[in-house]
């Protein structure tokens, strides 16, 4: 299949878990803050500081620790997001953040973690040190286990046995 091919309408679709994620978390901060504040997704470097806008950055997959429940197996990450307010005014995107804040606390489908904002490498991503919040978005997929096929005749054993020298 060459690169310009469109990709079979047969085929299975791929899970989407991350992009779903970030498409909840732009309709939370839409809500949260009202229709006139723009969402981007860009690395904070590249966002346009001339307009009132969030920005929810995808920083990383961490791990989560998952059951080993063979009945219903899934594998789960949380998305670490890190969410910034911009505005032309910077009390305007204070407040922004602040309410933001508040409205995470309210969010059931993901946790307000300040204290990794600390370790942030600022620099590398582009821009000096910012207020900004840190959201943990849990990501999971269930397996489906093939089921396995019924015994159907009994069980042979067979021993062989050592004997010393």
């Amino acid at each position: 299949m060459s690169r310009t091919a469109l990709p079979d309408a047969t085929a299975p679709r791929r899970p989407r878990e991350a992009i779903d994620a970030l498409d909840r978390l732009a309709e939370w901060a839409g809500a949260a803050l009202g229709p006139e504040v723009g969402i981007s997704f860009q690395p904070p470097a590249a966002v346009p500081a001339d307009q009132r806008l969030v920005n929810l950055h995808a920083l990383a997959l961490t791990p989560y620790p998952t059951s080993r429940d063979l009945r219903a197996p899934q594998v789960r990450f949380d998305l670490r997001v890190l969410v910034t307010a911009w505005a032309p005014d910077s009390l305007a995107a204070h407040q922004d953040l602040c309410d933001l804040a508040f409205a995470a606390t309210d969010a059931p489908t993901f946790q307000l973690d300040l204290d990794a904002l600390t370790d942030l490498p600022w620099a590398a991503l582009g821009v000096g040190p910012r207020p900004a919040l840190l959201l943990r978005v849990p990501l999971q997929r269930q397996w489906t286990l093939a089921t396995a096929p019924r015994v159907r005749e009994p069980l042979v054993v067979s021993a062989t046995s050592v004997m010393p020298r």
